[in-house]
């Protein structure tokens, strides 16, 4: 937490820097944004099959959505997440690559609040 609060201003192309690949507390709040982007990718997913005909199959909807959504729009500000979005978004859901394709400006338009985190 404390590595990404003080990275909070960095460029998302910083955490492509070569100089990382040896930072241990690099590669732990790398995990823990790759955790939150799997919550992401699974509330993403999950809400995107909540609605068609087959009402008895489909799993039921995720509450209060949009503060969710506010949620993960405030997250994703942060340049580590946009790094790993813009660079490895092949490993994820297409909910999530989704979202952040339709949110992408939204999300881009402010920075990253370093007291958030």
């Amino acid at each position: 937490q404390k590595y990404i609060s003080e990275n909070a201003k960095q460029d998302d192309e910083w955490f492509r820097s070569n100089s990382l690949i040896s930072d241990d507390i690099f590669y732990k709040a790398k995990t823990l944004a790759y955790n939150q982007l799997n919550l992401f990718d699974e509330i993403s997913s999950v809400s995107s099959n909540t609605s068609g005909r087959w009402f008895l199959l489909r799993p039921a909807p995720v509450v209060e959505l949009s503060d969710w959504y506010e949620y993960m729009i405030e997250k994703l500000r942060h340049p580590l997440y946009r790094s790993i979005l813009k660079h490895e978004n092949h490993i994820f859901g297409a909910s999530l690559r989704d979202f952040w394709d339709k949110n992408r400006v939204a999300i881009e338009s402010k920075d990253a609040d370093p007291f958030i985190w």
